[in-house]
């Protein structure tokens, strides 16, 4: 799967990729974030 590219590539926030599944940049940024943040806690490396 790739998604819109480039600079004009990150005006577009939702797409569809040819299998058919939706994607969407917040959505994915939010996991992105989210699990990153669950990996510096589980490595002690969270400040509090």
């Amino acid at each position: 799967m790739t998604g819109p590219a480039g600079l004009a590539g990150l005006r577009i926030s939702l797409w569809e990729c040819e299998c058919g599944a939706r994607h969407g940049r917040d959505e994915n940024a939010e996991i992105n974030i989210g699990r990153e943040g669950e990996r510096l806690v589980a490595a002690g490396l969270a400040d509090t």
